[in-house]
């Protein structure tokens, strides 16, 4: 407690007694057999002193002789948490040292963000005709320039045949520490030799672009004529009726092939090839 820059800044305060919390933390730790509380008291002491000094007139019109306010020099020096010694106290800023992020430094950029789940307000489904981006939920996203989404492209076959494509790192756009949003990739390889009916991304998350958690799939489809089954807890896809997909296109039966008069959409004929009028 004595070493903290925050609470010797906030000694002279008036208003301010730093021996009540030198007893609450010595309570708390005389209660719990652990310092893990101890640094809530010093926090507390620092939340008092600075709502004393935004009230205090005499305060704010107070200069030290280095000709710097009484006030600005305690917001200088008063960073949340101390910065957690990982880092140091510059304008009330803490300037984390490598590997640490977050407002107090408290987070390892070594330890991947948590990720509950991708698009999960639609069930890790994305359909083409309004999605044009990716939301993952979960915990401990910082607002970085390294915050990355690792994005594994796949194609399922209409019987399930699951086939793995490119991967590549998205810079995530950062919305807060629960939830980021991963664009889609603006560059894609080829897609695979054989049709594919779901197309998707199995989706991680990384704090510093080295480091990143499990993968989370997403599946993208048309719900025009695509649609989903669950199959004993796994997702499983079906086409609707009165439909063809032809070429990744959904195509209602009865349509004719733009580009031959002569071929049209029978669902019940073949579902994934034009037929011939008949």
């Amino acid at each position: 407690m004595n070493e903290s820059a925050g609470y010797k800044a906030c000694l002279g305060v008036p208003n301010v007694y730093p021996e009540n919390a030198i007893a609450d933390c010595f309570a708390d730790i005389q209660l719990t057999n652990s310092t893990f509380w101890a640094p809530l008291s010093r926090e507390g002491l620092k939340t008092r002193c600075l709502k004393e000094i935004s009230q205090n007139n005499t305060l704010q019109n107070t200069v030290e002789n280095n000709g710097v306010s009484v006030v600005d020099n305690i917001l200088s020096i008063t960073c949340p948490f101390e910065c957690n010694e990982r880092g140091t106290c510059r304008n009330g800023t803490c300037i984390c040292y490598d590997d640490y992020g977050a407002a107090d430094c408290s987070i390892n950029l070594n330890d991947p963000p948590i990720v509950n789940g991708v698009n999960l307000d639609s069930g890790g489904l994305c359909d083409t005709r309004h999605c044009s981006e990716f939301i993952v939920e979960g915990d401990l996203f910082l607002d970085r320039s390294t915050l990355t989404c690792r994005m594994q492209r796949f194609e399922i076959e209409y019987h399930g045949q699951l086939t793995y494509l490119e991967t590549v790192d998205v810079e995530a756009d950062h919305n807060s520490i629960s939830d980021v949003i991963c664009p889609f990739p603006k560059h894609q390889e080829g897609r695979s030799a054989d049709p594919f009916f779901v197309s998707g991304y199995k989706i991680a998350m990384s704090n510093n672009g080295i480091k990143f958690s499990e993968s989370h799939f997403v599946y993208i489809l048309d719900s025009t004529c695509q649609d989903t089954m669950n199959v004993s807890g796994e997702i499983k896809f079906v086409l609707k009726d009165g439909y063809c997909f032809i070429n990744g296109r959904c195509i209602s039966d009865g349509t004719q092939d733009s580009t031959n008069i002569y071929s049209v959409c029978r669902y019940k004929s073949d579902l994934f090839n034009w037929s011939k009028r008949m």
